[in-house]
């Protein structure tokens, strides 16, 4: 699993995933950086999921 999951570009697949499909590839502490903000914040949050944005 990952330690951190960076997301350069704003491809519609990345839109597309939820909170859950990025946990099963995130280690419990991940880091996520969105940096074109494509991610719902509120959802992410309400998972536990903080992303971090430029």
């Amino acid at each position: 699993k990952a330690d951190a999951v960076i997301l350069a570009v704003a491809h519609k697949a990345f839109k597309e995933k939820g909170p859950s499909e990025f946990r099963q590839i995130m280690t419990p502490n991940a880091v996520l950086m969105d940096v074109k903000s494509v991610l719902d914040r509120e959802a992410f949050g309400k998972e536990g999921i903080e992303p971090w944005r430029l």
